[in-house]
């Protein structure tokens, strides 16, 4: 017999908590979740959806971000390939600031289709 691995135990107990006792994990147990490996990360995806699904229903909401400036940032964010420190390997062509006018007509266009824009610098 199979003994299950330590990473199955901690989706199991975490599909507990949030599923059946439905109530937010604590910090030890993100912790345990942060450690699943690569084997379980198909679970671990499908936990996610079942807990979206259980907690905000089957619905989803679309947004659309509009990028006010894209690339150069001055941010070290080593996975982000908006940061100016890694242009050279990422295919992010900086650019400067959108017109206001730009912007403006975004937003108006979201508001007429009803649909959300978070707007991004």
């Amino acid at each position: 017999m199979d003994e299950m691995s330590t990473g199955q135990r901690v989706l199991d107990a975490a599909r507990v908590a949030l599923l059946e006792e439905r109530r937010r994990l604590t910090d030890s147990e993100l912790r345990a979740l942060a450690t699943v490996g690569r084997a379980e990360l198909g679970a671990l995806l499908g936990l996610a959806h079942d807990v979206r699904v259980s907690w905000c229903g089957p619905q989803v909401e679309v947004e659309g971000i509009l990028s006010v400036k894209t690339g150069g940032c001055p941010e070290d964010c080593q996975f982000c390939s908006q940061s100016a420190a890694y242009s050279e390997q990422s295919e992010v062509l900086a650019s400067g600031f959108l017109e206001t006018q730009q912007v403006l007509d975004a937003a108006r266009e979201s508001d007429r289709t009803g649909r959300r824009i978070s707007i991004g610098a």
